[in-house]
């Protein structure tokens, strides 16, 4: 039997429906909501493992650069990237990571050339010494081999060189290139030359 319009079952049902408009008014946003922030904390946790990672490798590759730091502090940095940063990177780090550690393994305690705007590799002509007291290798011809070599001078030629490769590449983005330059720069002010070593006391 129809309910009558206006009578008892009609206003019973249209409370029903008022109800269920106003549930689904507060259940749908919330819902979305939820759904929404579990999105982004996942896209959150993606870049942060990844910026992790690469402030990880730019650390062990400075670490490799510097004078001072043990063969077996380097070694460490770049076996913990590789086991715990690696995720997501590109692939000429993961090989560059591990031709490091194989080669620091092998007794190779050489640092690499400081190449700005591209992928470490090392070199015999611009190569960092281990010992901070011995000057960098002369880069003059064999025929002025003879000539006093400034060792500064040559550092600076080859933060000057790293220079000008960073700009060719850098297409238009060269405020980082600058910024190495000067650290490079500060690093040959404070190399010692060999004419500055103290001569050992006569007994």
């Amino acid at each position: 039997m129809l309910a009558l319009a206006g009578g008892p079952e009609s206003r019973h049902d249209g409370r029903v429906m008022h109800g269920l408009r106003r549930l689904f008014r507060v259940v749908l946003p919330v819902g979305g909501a939820l759904l929404g922030a579990g999105a982004l904390s996942g896209c959150g946790a993606s870049f942060e493992s990844i910026y992790e990672s690469e402030v990880r490798f730019e650390h062990c590759y400075r670490l490799d650069l510097e004078p001072r730091s043990a063969p077996t502090h380097r070694l460490f940095c770049w076996q913990e990237w590789l086991e715990t940063y690696a995720v997501d990177q590109s692939r000429d780090r993961l090989e560059y990571a591990e031709r490091r550690v194989l080669a620091l393994r092998n007794g190779d305690i050489s640092r690499p050339t400081l190449l700005i705007g591209g992928t470490p590799t090392r070199s015999g002509a611009f190569e960092l010494p281990a010992d901070t007291t011995v000057a960098p290798p002369s880069v003059v011809p064999a025929g002025t081999a003879s000539q006093p070599v400034d060792a500064p001078q040559t550092c600076q030629t080859a933060c000057s060189d790293a220079l000008n490769a960073c700009r060719s590449l850098c297409e238009g983005a060269c405020d980082r290139c600058v910024e190495e330059y000067r650290d490079c720069s500060e690093r040959c002010v404070k190399q010692p030359a060999p004419d500055e070593e103290e001569a050992p006391e006569k007994k």
